[in-house]
């Protein structure tokens, strides 16, 4: 076997390891039963001189023994009772329309707390902090051990002890007088929309606004997906290019600028990862090798799965971001030879239609089994949306940059961005009318390993077979 295949299925055999103690961990015994079985199953492979499936039956327990691991680790850390007064340091901070929500690290686990703005806190400051706790519900409680959170509180009493600088804190500032830019030229919904698409902030966002993107389909726009950060990777590399420095010289500062990006938006699962893809792409380019995506892809889970395990199961964006990739590598192909999609068309629906499509079926089965429903226009409102999203970007930035210098200037460009922006907002405020689509109330896990094994039959048999 290859060395590039043994990577991938010993790095693939290492995430099934996670992925299947994600799912038992509630079982009692259940964890230490199912690792010294793999490790008799291993043995027997080794017995009957089946090394290569002994190896990857050994690389699937270490993914469960790393699972466990910091499973243990979380829970050791779970040390909190009702109340609350201490010392604790802010290790993450989120602006939501009316309020800060924020994540207080402490001696004796992590409270997530929503803390009012007055406060004045920031990324790194240590503060005294007084608070009544709250246990996690069984409904959440997933979802915030996946956030490394232990309780919760709501508007604490709060003192700043120390103000610290940094990095993260730096960037967090900037991206703030970045979205603060876009008021200043464009008009209420579109200024929040462009902060959306450009930095992923979701800060002052209307009820109604979001749930206008919700029944259309299109949130992933505001939410910094790989879309928008591949976007952003090849206007770095393309204007580094103009600028005329060397090869290596622009792939390194194009490799820095994608990672400021991701931390200065907050280092969501979705934009990490695209990030990391962005990267491995531009650096396919630079050393021009053949690129397979199969391996940057495994590559990229396992990197993002070392720092937080319980991703894998238990974050939604996540698995939506990643079948959304393979649906656009993979499937996307597929759907071109068949639909006959394929070549150049007026401001290329052709392509958007194609990736729109393939993206939306492989999410399909996750999200109805998630939510039970799938609004049925939201390939048509993403396939008349997407095609001017690259230009609306390029526009927000030009009109951040132009502001440094001349706000004639900027006036200049948010006239067009202006008008990209009404349109956009137009397409989803119509089709947002149109509150039916594909609904399916319970869609057991079965159904759903069932649909996606198909999907991937599919795919596997359509890259395999013969030209």
């Amino acid at each position: 076997m290859a060395l590039h295949n043994k990577f991938f299925w010993g790095l693939l055999f290492f995430l099934i390891g996670v992925l299947f103690s994600s799912l038992i961990v509630d079982w009692e015994g259940a964890l230490l039963i199912s690792v010294l079985f793999a490790l008799l199953l291993a043995l027997l492979f080794f017995v009957l001189g089946k090394r290569t499936f002994a190896v990857l039956v050994l690389f699937s327990i270490l993914g469960s023994s790393y699972f466990i691991w910091d499973d243990l680790r979380y829970r050791a850390k779970d040390k909190l009772s009702d109340e609350f007064s201490g010392e604790a340091k802010v290790v993450h901070i989120r602006a939501r329309e009316s309020y800060l929500e924020a994540d207080f690290a402490t001696a004796q686990g992590k409270i997530r707390a929503y803390v009012d703005r007055s406060e004045g806190i920031g990324f790194g400051d240590t503060v005294l902090i007084e608070a009544e706790l709250k246990e996690l519900s069984e409904e959440s409680k997933r979802y915030f051990e996946k956030e490394g959170v232990h309780a919760l509180a709501s508007y604490p009493e709060i003192e700043v002890l120390e103000k610290r600088s940094g990095l993260r804190r730096n960037l967090y500032a900037f991206r703030d007088k970045v979205a603060n830019v876009f008021p200043k030229y464009l008009d209420g919904e579109k200024a929040v929309f462009m902060t959306g698409i450009t930095l992923g902030r979701s800060t002052g966002f209307s009820n109604e606004l979001n749930e206008k993107l919700s029944a259309t389909g299109t949130t992933h726009l505001v939410a910094l997906s790989g879309f928008n950060v591949m976007i952003i990777a090849r206007g770095i590399a393309l204007v580094l290019g103009f600028l005329l420095l060397s090869r290596k010289l622009s792939f390194f500062l194009s490799i820095l600028a994608i990672f400021l990006f991701v931390v200065m938006t907050g280092a969501e699962a979705s934009v990490t990862r695209a990030g990391i893809m962005a990267a491995l792409i531009l650096w396919a380019d630079y050393s021009e090798e053949i690129f397979s995506v199969r391996n940057p892809l495994v590559f990229t889970a396992l990197i993002m799965v070392l720092f937080n395990p319980k991703i894998l199961a238990f974050d939604l964006g996540f698995q939506l971001s990643f079948l959304a990739l393979i649906g656009i590598v993979y499937l996307r192909p597929i759907l071109e030879r068949w639909l006959r999609l394929s070549g150049r068309s007026f401001l290329a629906w052709k392509e958007n239609l194609s990736m729109t499509l393939s993206a939306q079926l492989m999410v399909l089965p996750l999200i109805l089994f998630s939510f039970g429903f799938m609004p049925a226009f939201s390939v048509l409102t993403n396939v008349l949306i997407l095609t001017f999203i690259p230009f609306t970007m390029l526009f927000g930035l030009l009109i951040v940059l132009t502001n440094l210098i001349s706000s004639l200037l900027a006036s200049f460009f948010a006239f067009f961005a202006n008008i990209l922006l009404s349109y956009e907002l137009a397409v989803i405020d119509f089709f947002s009318n149109f509150p039916f689509g594909i609904r399916i109330e319970a869609l057991s896990l079965w159904i759903l390993l069932a649909v996606y094994a198909f999907f991937f039959l599919l795919i596997y048999n359509k890259t395999n077979a013969p030209a």
